[in-house]
């Protein structure tokens, strides 16, 4: 079965066939791995301004920890039905490698982009630097939060991290996960999702300890 079989027929959920690089390097580490399970897709909102969509799946999934941090990590593919002004209709896919780790207690869903899209979301910082290079989202009842999170030790790492600037979406807090996520690779390669892991504890470790706790 192809990568992209059950897009468009019969849904396979949960597939534990081990095998590949992936599968082997979490064998090794004693990570769990699925080679598909839809219901980690399931558990993951899905990406800004993509709120409507369907046939979501979960790829190459893995779970573990790695520097006392559980981490969960999936190829992610879903699509949405579209319809042109002539009124044909079509099918567009998407698809990233989303990772995450887990932060001790649900917080409020911030999302720290480079995409300038506006919404009634939209937080400005102080720091004027930052608000030229970085959106944040985040409900309005919310804002001390996304303060507490993002201060000016926080906000100028961020600038400075080639990491972060290179990110089209450096970050996304969602309940107790903390996330970021690219376009993905047709094969899946351990090394770019250890890379992202370290990046987002970086991320965790900028944070005062409190902020993801009260």
């Amino acid at each position: 079965m192809g990568i992209f079989d059950g897009l468009f027929g019969r849904k396979q959920v949960v597939d534990n066939r081990q095998g590949g690089p992936i599968g082997a390097w979490c064998q090794e580490h004693n990570w769990r791995y699925w080679r598909r399970n839809d219901e980690i897709a399931e558990e993951f909102t899905g990406l800004p301004g993509f709120l409507h969509n369907d046939g979501k799946e979960a790829w190459h999934v893995m779970r573990g920890r790695h520097q006392n941090h559980s981490v969960t990590a999936f190829h992610y593919c879903y699509k949405v039905k579209r319809e042109s002004r002539h009124g044909r209709k079509h099918v567009e896919q998407f698809r990233y490698q989303v990772v995450g780790i887990a932060i001790p207690r649900p917080r409020p869903t911030l999302t720290v982009s480079r995409e300038f899209w506006d919404s009634k979301f939209d937080l400005d910082l102080d720091s004027v630097e930052f608000n030229e290079n970085f959106k944040v989202k985040i409900d309005k009842q919310f804002t001390r939060f996304a303060s507490d999170l993002l201060h000016s030790g926080m906000t100028e790492w961020l600038l400075a991290d080639e990491r972060a600037m290179r990110h089209k979406w450096p970050f996304r807090i969602e309940g107790d996960n903390l996330y970021t996520w690219e376009r993905w690779q047709e094969t899946p390669e351990i090394e770019p999702i250890l890379e992202r892991v370290g990046y987002l504890i970086d991320i965790y470790q900028q944070a005062p300890e409190w902020v993801w706790r009260y």
